[in-house]
């Protein structure tokens, strides 16, 4: 699977694109909506390896949705399949909810 071929996968899962995902095939990153504030993303990494992340993690939001603080970059995975790795993060999305430890934190 290629970055590429994300978005036919995802609205074959019943995904509507930015609504429940972003995709920018040219920077091979996608972004799933997991709640109105969290993203669950994943993008190629190295070794031909693919992440699963969460930009913004402890952001502070205010009322109307603008970011006051940026938070944290998690990294929860590392796959060496495409596939697996949108497999895990729409897993996430399912049970709307992040892993609790990350692998990395910037």
């Amino acid at each position: 699977m290629k970055f590429k071929d994300l978005e036919n996968y995802l609205r074959a899962k019943g995904l509507k694109d930015y609504i429940d995902f972003y995709l920018d095939v040219k920077n091979e990153l996608i972004e799933l909506n997991i709640n109105r504030w969290y993203f669950c993303s994943v993008a190629r990494y190295d070794n031909d390896t693919f992440e699963v992340f969460e930009s913004f993690h402890g952001a502070k939001v205010d009322e109307k949705g603008f970011y006051i603080t940026d938070g944290e970059l998690w990294q929860y995975k590392i796959f060496k399949s495409l596939k697996r790795a949108i497999d895990f993060a729409l897993k996430c999305k399912a049970e709307n909810k992040l892993p609790k430890k990350p692998l990395r934190v910037w």
